[in-house]
């Protein structure tokens, strides 16, 4: 039978504080204790689990509200009943999956709830049961589209050690992998204009590419490879020139994400000491493409 613990072995095996693993509780980040008084909980080691994966994935740079909003489905998937709590569930990813497409196609003005509907295979009404308005369910399609992003985006750079390699791959795995989140971030560009929603929307989904940007610019530093500059200042103008290139993308054939990406990665050697030239032309050399040896002819 599995030892209970006190939060004191909690303490002690992650190295958080006891102020910090309260607050993750009341927060629904960490799984509830089991209380056999007011005053005394225990815990097991999946908590252990729980709050190693926190700070895995708070030193990568991701936000505390989408590491919640990770935690909390992924309870919700493994304690929700079989049965019609399934049929519901998946009748709403449907949903919200056509909206995406929609709203990433012909914008949010133009995207009808009852042409939704008609895609996913419900009746309009049904929409209704699970969003309240065209606003919300287009806030979860954001909300779900770029919480997959930043999930597969880890699985594609965690085993990468190089800070340089893991901004590039990232860059590369949405350009290729989820034009569909770039669509979005252009919808919300043009929605913050005119409406105070969208412009907190668009500033929460910013906060979070810098604090992912600068979580491996901070490690660029730590390596040598960067001077100490402002990194906020570096991130906004780094996101800047990465909007203004996704348009670039699509208006212009001529380059692909790999031309463009080279050259947003060239824009770090202006904050850069000499040794991230270095880093650079590595990189340069294992994008591309290997030629056969003329020995081997």
């Amino acid at each position: 039978m599995e030892k209970p613990l006190k939060i004191s072995d909690l303490v002690e095996a992650t190295g958080l504080s006891k102020t910090t693993i309260h607050y993750y509780t009341r927060e629904n980040l960490l799984s509830e204790p089991i209380k056999t008084a007011r005053t005394m909980s225990y815990y097991t080691q999946k908590h252990i689990a729980e709050l190693e994966e926190i700070i895995r994935l708070k030193e990568a740079g991701y936000p505390l509200s989408f590491i919640k909003k990770m935690t909390v489905d992924a309870r919700k998937k493994k304690t929700e009943p079989s049965g019609d709590g399934d049929e519901e569930e998946r009748i709403r990813e449907n949903i919200i999956e056509k909206a995406t497409e929609s709203f990433a196609t012909i914008g949010y003005h133009a995207t009808e709830l009852y042409d939704v509907a008609r895609s996913a295979g419900v009746d309009p009404q049904i929409i209704y049961l699970y969003f309240p308005d065209k606003q919300k369910l287009f806030e979860e399609c954001l909300s779900e589209t770029f919480k997959k992003v930043f999930k597969e985006v880890w699985e594609e750079i965690k085993d990468e050690e190089n800070p340089f390699k893991r901004i590039y791959q990232s860059g590369l795995f949405i350009l290729t992998c989820y034009r569909n989140s770039v669509d979005l971030i252009h919808e919300i560009d043009h929605l913050a204009k005119i409406d105070e929603d969208f412009s907190a929307m668009r500033k929460e989904f910013i906060e979070s590419l810098s604090m992912l940007l600068k979580s491996n610019l901070l490690k660029a530093y730590e390596l040598g490879l960067m001077e100490e500059y402002d990194m906020d200042l570096i991130c906004h103008y780094v996101i800047g020139i990465a909007e203004g290139g996704c348009r670039l993308l699509e208006m212009d054939t001529r380059y692909s994400p790999e031309d463009y990406l080279q050259a947003v990665m060239g824009i770090f050697e202006l904050a850069a000491s000499e040794n991230v030239y270095a880093a650079i032309q590595e990189l340069k050399r294992d994008e591309a493409p290997e030629t056969e040896s003329t020995d081997s002819i």
